[in-house]
């Protein structure tokens, strides 16, 4: 965007709306606060007349949505725009009643003061614009007003419970605002004020600095590194890491120390299974996948109580089963009942078809029984287990 206002070209008008239809795809409101930015962009960039800002801001709507083509297009194939609309809706206001933030949870440490502080800096950004362009100094509006504002919602809807794993979310646009603020404080013409500014900008910063430090466990993530063995040691160390993050089943890489358990079942997968035969895991467990290296079924990666579960996700969920080549059910026996409660349609259906194969303890919480599809023909056994081969 500021690379636009720099230089507002076509060519960099697409290159806009190729990032913010990107950022869609990988999340919604993504896309959607960076939409919102870049269109403000466009409008508050400087231009000849009230024309060339509406062409632009008419050409950044239509670049985004030729983006965007392909997916709207497969959603209207697979599940129709207006269902899987209303499934968002559902989805997000689901999320946000789960993970709803709680003021008085908040305290008086780092993160409560990194909260305030994310709230604080663009409303200051805002003040010090209001002022400049009250000078006469309107030049950075289209740079900073657009950001200001991103930081102001990405502020209230992304940081959660739990806050110390949200505001991570909502350091970007604080970051860039901040400097934009320090930046705007060297340039402060009356040097007696600029020296007080500068200085209560390097508190604030070596304020919030210790609060990142503490909240996001630097000292505990510097150890992990190994670092202190010295630059030397650098090179054992990529070679290390590159070792663990290409193996499969690297113990320190597991985000779920609890898989090892299933590493013969994954085992056998690989020998008798095809990247067609694919997994329902009934639970939320999605990692399992992942290790198992076989896709997921019913058009769902996870399985938790309050989302999709109307009649027709349900029923579509049933449909996408019947349509595909699952083999194996993973039955979670710590999240079994919510599972069977939540999602009844596709449990019947995996009762109906699918018979126990073998059960898994995986420790005194969690046991994973393991169903095979009935109706599925062998086409051999497996030698190390006795389980049907397909393949």
């Amino acid at each position: 965007m500021w690379a636009w206002v720099r230089q507002p070209t076509l060519r960099r008008l697409i290159a806009v709306a190729v990032f913010v239809g990107v950022a869609f795809l990988f999340r919604h409101d993504h896309g959607l606060y960076l939409g919102v930015a870049a269109m403000l962009t466009v409008v508050l960039a400087p231009a000849p007349d009230q024309k060339t800002t509406r062409m632009r801001a008419f050409t950044l709507g239509a670049l985004v949505l030729l983006v965007l083509v392909p997916y709207v297009a497969y959603v209207e194939a697979h599940e129709g725009v207006v269902s899987y609309v209303r499934s968002a809706l559902e989805f997000s206001g689901r999320e946000a009643d789960r993970t709803q933030l709680h003021l008085q949870s908040l305290g008086q440490g780092d993160e409560a003061r990194l909260f305030y502080l994310f709230h604080v800096l663009p409303i200051v950004a805002l003040a010090v614009l209001a002022l400049d362009v009250r000078r006469g100094r309107a030049s950075e509006i289209a740079i900073v007003a657009p950001l200001a504002r991103m930081a102001i919602v990405v502020n209230v809807y992304l940081p959660r419970d739990p806050i110390a794993a949200r505001l991570p979310d909502a350091v970007v646009p604080a970051a860039l605002v901040g400097a934009w603020l320090v930046g705007r404080a060297l340039r402060i013409t009356p040097v007696a004020l600029r020296g007080t500014v500068v200085a209560l900008a390097s508190v604030v910063a070596f304020v919030a600095g210790t609060s990142i430090s503490t909240v996001g466990l630097a000292r505990e993530q510097l150890a992990r590194t190994n670092i202190w063995l010295g630059v030397g040691y650098l090179p054992q160390l990529v070679r290390e890491k590159t070792a663990q993050l290409t193996a499969r089943y690297t113990r320190e890489q597991l985000p779920d120390g609890r898989l090892q358990m299933l590493v013969g079942f994954f085992d056998y997968l690989d020998r008798c299974t095809t990247r067609r035969h694919r997994l329902l895991v009934a639970g939320n467990a999605p990692e399992m996948y992942v290790y198992a290296q076989r896709p997921f079924s019913a058009g769902h990666s996870t399985f938790i109580e309050g989302y999709y579960q109307s009649e027709e996700d349900q029923q579509r969920m049933v449909d996408r089963v019947r349509q595909q080549v699952v083999a194996f059910v993973l039955l979670l026996s710590d999240q079994y009942a919510d599972w069977r409660k939540g999602f009844s349609g596709l449990h019947d259906f995996v009762a109906a078809n699918f018979r126990t194969l073998t059960e898994i303890p995986i420790d005194a919480e969690r046991t994973v029984t393991v169903l095979v599809r009935t109706g599925l023909p062998p086409a051999r056994f497996d030698i190390a287990t006795g389980w049907p081969c397909y393949r």
